[in-house]
């Protein structure tokens, strides 16, 4: 889900109009339409803050987006790393097909499953032993 499609979603989840959000952040109801349009993002830390705050989410939900996962994935473990994304993604989608949570829900969980993929990655990459330091490679 893009930026667009989580202000668009969170907004109306909280059954407020663009005017009312406009007013809560301090910026103009014409900007708003433009960020739920995709025509534009805020400019500022600041106004992601007032967003994150108006909307009772984490700025962090609000930055990202679902493919940047996919996208770092890729560049730091290759093209593995991001099929692994994609995988975890298609698999984690299928499980909401019934619908049963909100789209904020859904946004929430997809997110924490990347970070855990990320993670995951991390530890993996940090206790795999250096071949050089193995007693089989030791000088002699």
């Amino acid at each position: 889900m893009n930026f667009s499609e989580k202000l668009r979603s969170l907004r109306r989840e909280m059954k407020i109009n663009q005017a009312e959000l406009a007013a809560r952040v301090g910026v103009s109801p014409r900007s708003i339409a433009s960020w739920e349009g995709g025509e534009s993002y805020p400019r500022y830390k600041e106004t992601y803050e007032a967003l994150a705050k108006a909307l009772g989410v984490e700025v962090n939900y609000l930055r990202t987006e679902d493919d940047a996962v996919g996208h770092d994935a890729g560049l730091k473990y290759g093209i593995r790393g991001n099929q692994n994304v994609e995988e975890i993604i298609r698999k984690t989608t299928q499980l909401f097909a019934g619908g049963e949570l909100s789209d904020l829900d859904k946004a929430a969980f997809m997110l924490e499953m990347q970070k855990i993929y990320m993670d995951s990655k991390i530890r993996e990459h940090s206790y795999t032993p250096d071949p050089l330091l193995s007693p089989d490679h030791s000088e002699g």
